[in-house]
């Protein structure tokens, strides 16, 4: 179960899926967290109140980015390119990241890593 956390191409079971879920998404917040303490920390604000708004806007840019980037490596790594709902996972998991936080946008993330890869990567000449 843990030797195929870091395959993103790996079938993953419910089991796994979850798992998938809690690590990555437990790393998201994180990396959240630093990214925007770095820049609300580099930010010339001298208020709390004003650093509270950098970060209140600046937090859920970096979750959305985050969630599409690991959504793409599963898409693009299991070749379902082509898959209108695989395709719709990678979006619905950013717009939710973004507006409802990373714990609830992060869930179609989890859900796509447990699609079948495609077995031929689909090409343009097939």
């Amino acid at each position: 179960m843990w030797r195929k956390l870091g395959d993103f191409s790996a079938k993953r079971s419910f089991w796994e899926a979850l798992l998938f879920y809690f690590v990555y998404g437990a790393a998201g917040i994180f990396l959240c967290g630093v990214i925007t303490s770095m820049i609300t920390e580099a930010s010339s604000l001298s208020s709390l109140e004003d650093i509270k708004l950098l970060a209140y806007r600046v937090a859920p840019i970096v979750a959305g980015i985050y969630t599409f980037i690991i959504s793409l490596f599963i898409l693009f790594l299991k070749h379902l390119n082509k898959d209108a709902l695989a395709i719709l996972c990678v979006i619905v998991g950013s717009f939710a990241s973004m507006s409802l936080g990373m714990i609830f946008g992060f869930i179609p993330v989890a859900v796509l890593s447990s699609f079948r890869m495609v077995k031929k990567p689909i090409t343009a000449d097939a």
